[in-house]
């Protein structure tokens, strides 16, 4: 799974022209890229502006720690 960051820019139609009016993202996981475009193309006032991928880490990683205490007297 990967998490994508969305933006959006919403328009409204006056005159025949775009009057962008708003710029919104949205933070999704989802598996793939296609799917995350598949979701948001479907907006009719809005243009998909852009989409980060970043990695999301589902599987937990073991860590090894080794404390050690002294007493000094």
């Amino acid at each position: 799974m990967k998490m994508y960051l969305v933006k959006l820019d919403f328009f409204e139609v006056c005159d025949n022209e775009r009057m962008f009016t708003d710029s919104k993202e949205y933070v999704i996981v989802e598996k793939s890229e296609s799917r995350v475009v598949e979701k948001f193309i479907k907006f009719n006032n809005a243009l998909l502006m852009s989409v980060t991928q970043y990695d999301l880490f589902t599987e937990p990683k073991k860590i090894k720690f080794i404390m050690s205490a002294y007493n000094v007297n």
